[in-house]
């Protein structure tokens, strides 16, 4: 099972449930999803909310139920042998962002190189900054059998 950027338009609790209900025992799922905490994106989506006029911008950002939090991560940890992540985007945001209009920016492009490493390096460094982190990679490895039914925690996890 494979999703990208999906799962902030829909139920992700059901959606997630539905994925492993579907996988056969021995199955992967991959996950790569937007996160919450990233406060450049955070401002981002404020502006991206804030000014849009038009019914389709309006449309758009209505459409959008939330992002994965890592308590839904961990509600498919007893469903999986092991379930990797990888969180990617810390500072890199601004130049991915620039570089959706400007593409052949060469400038652009050596900052976003230095900012990509720069992010891999602070991940390692400092792994509490993965709170902060705009996109997470979610590998769920080789699905039990003997796990069924829906996704449960005596935790509530945070939606956002």
């Amino acid at each position: 099972v494979f999703s990208k950027s999906a799962l902030q338009y829909m139920d992700r609790r059901r959606a997630m449930e539905e994925m492993v209900r579907v996988l056969k025992p021995g199955g992967s799922m991959a996950l790569i999803e937007n996160l919450p905490g990233n406060p450049l994106v955070g401002l981002y989506r404020f502006t991206r909310r804030v000014f849009a006029f038009s019914r389709s911008s309006r449309a758009y950002v209505d459409s959008i139920l939330g992002y994965l939090g890592p308590g839904e991560i961990s509600l498919l940890e007893p469903h999986f042998e092991a379930v990797e992540l990888a969180h990617h985007h810390l500072t890199r945001v601004v130049t991915l962002l620039c570089l959706v209009k400007h593409p052949t920016n060469r400038a652009l492009r050596i900052m976003d190189r230095a900012l990509a490493g720069l992010d891999t390096w602070l991940l390692r460094a400092l792994p509490s900054l993965t709170r902060s982190a705009w996109i997470v990679s979610v590998h769920c490895c080789r699905k039990r059998d003997h796990i069924r039914g829906p996704l449960t925690s005596n935790e509530e996890p945070r939606f956002n």
